[in-house]
């Protein structure tokens, strides 16, 4: 046995033995692939070439899209904001970035899934509904001044904590309503909810409306998806308002990424006026 190994060895040098075993392990895969099929340097070839030819180009495809958007300092969720919701957007900003978001109800934050996909610095804590969003509404001041206010049986009426912080807010987000109302005849709602960050999970409304059954919701801010599901349809709310009836139809907020602020006005029936039964 040694011998035989021994004249082996002498027979063949390390170069020699190299090709011979490069040889048979060809020969070896060449023969586990069917013979009508293409050999492995044809296998390799195809395999490099469509690298070469359409893997390739994709990514340096999506590599050029991202550097055109990050060299023009683009965001890659911005959506135009229409003139009309300018303000608004920069107000809600605002008190997104300052950390003064209200607690959001304890009722409300049952129905909001955590979201972390989003582009502000802090995430979201529903449990608490600080940290730069969540939910609070407010009270159209018209109605506190001359329809609500006026009414002896509505005089114990309490104003939410968000009339009190943000009155620029209060008053521009009914300013809003106002506007993309013209259009529309739609009535003044007495309440609004202020969102920041909040994908809601399927629900209907507690409650119902008191003479106007629609709710509108519109979405605001830089972000993709967000879309709000009514029954099962979809529907892309940003800067494109919707009305629809939250006290019949279950409803949700699609997943997204960004940031995302969404504003529902509504009117309640009056045992409800404080009831902060709306969302999205």
């Amino acid at each position: 046995k040694n011998k035989g190994r021994s004249i082996f060895h002498e027979t063949m040098s390390n170069e020699d033995e190299y090709q011979h075993t490069t040889k048979v392990q060809r020969n070896i895969l060449e023969r586990y692939f069917d013979q009508n099929s293409p050999s492995v340097d044809q296998n390799e070839n195809i395999w490099l070439s469509t690298i070469r030819d359409e893997v390739a180009p994709r990514i340096k495809k999506s590599l050029i899209q991202l550097d055109g958007r990050v060299s023009n300092n683009k965001d890659p969720y911005a959506s135009s904001c229409p003139p009309s919701y300018r303000h608004t957007l920069s107000l809600l900003q605002q008190i997104s970035n300052s950390g003064r978001w209200p607690t959001t109800s304890t009722a409300r934050s049952k129905v909001i899934k955590r979201n972390t996909n989003v582009t502000t610095d802090v995430i979201v804590d529903d449990k608490s509904g600080r940290s730069g969003g969540g939910s609070f509404t407010i009270i159209n001041p018209k109605y506190m001044d001359g329809i609500l206010m006026n009414d002896p049986s509505k005089s114990n009426i309490r104003v939410p904590l968000g009339n009190t912080l943000f009155p620029d807010l209060v008053k521009a987000v009914f300013d809003l309503e106002e506007s993309i109302s013209t259009t529309t005849n739609r009535q003044a709602s007495s309440h609004c909810a202020v969102n920041c960050n909040a994908q809601f999970t399927p629900h209907i409304d507690s409650g119902r409306g008191s003479g106007q059954s629609l709710s509108m919701i519109v979405g605001l801010g830089s972000y993709a998806g967000g879309e709000l599901f009514v029954e099962g349809e979809t529907n892309d709310i940003c800067y494109n308002p919707l009305e629809f009836d939250g006290w019949r139809e279950r409803h949700w907020t699609a997943p997204f990424n960004g940031e995302r602020f969404s504003l529902v006005w509504f009117t309640p029936e009056i045992k409800g006026i404080n009831n902060n039964s709306k969302d999205e």
